[in-house]
């Protein structure tokens, strides 16, 4: 690949502008966002004194089958509206290609219990657990139990597990989003 003059001319200027932008646009510190992925680091100090670090993300999960998951304190649902505030989730690494997602709004869990039923947790266990994998495009979301069953969307909107990834209703897109400031 080869970069002309004109090219690195606009590079600067995309750094350029890109610092002033970081400079004059300031997020509260509970948004502040990481460069890479788009999400926030966050540091917490474990019992033995070592410090875990995971990246959260604030995203929306959307499903091939047209529709967006959403979390609430007693249901796990779905909803084709694109700007539900109820859709807003928060995705956090536990492990090594594995994840955690949380309703921004509930504060509640996504959880897949040994039997394969979905359900909210307001506390984290070993349920809200999910192996995140990519492929042809997608995220899947498989429990971490039982790496055959993924969450899907089927297409009247009904959250539920499914065998296999092979189906769009188990097909991911995590559109990264901010929440919608409100008033003081």
């Amino acid at each position: 690949m080869r970069i002309t003059v004109s090219g690195c001319r606009f590079l600067g200027l995309l750094v350029v502008l890109m610092h002033f932008v970081r400079e004059s646009c300031t997020l509260p510190a509970s948004l502040s966002t990481n460069p890479i992925g788009g999400g926030r680091m966050q540091t917490e100090n474990t019992a033995n004194g070592d410090v875990r670090s995971s990246t959260t993300m604030l995203l929306n999960l959307y499903c091939d089958t047209g529709t967006s998951l959403i979390i609430y304190a007693n249901d796990i649902s779905s909803t084709n509206q694109r700007e539900n505030q109820l859709a807003i989730l928060e995705k956090q690494s536990v492990g090594v290609g594995l994840v955690s997602i949380q309703g921004v709004i509930s504060r509640h869990f996504l959880a897949m219990d040994d039997t394969g039923t979905i359900y909210p947790s307001s506390t984290f266990n070993e349920d809200c657990r999910f192996r995140e994998s990519y492929r042809n495009g997608y995220y899947f979301y498989s429990s971490a139990r039982d790496p055959t069953w993924f969450i899907s969307i089927d297409r009247n909107g009904q959250v539920k597990r499914s065998l296999g990834n092979s189906r769009k209703r188990t097909h991911f897109l995590p559109l990264l989003t901010l929440p919608v400031a409100r008033p003081i």
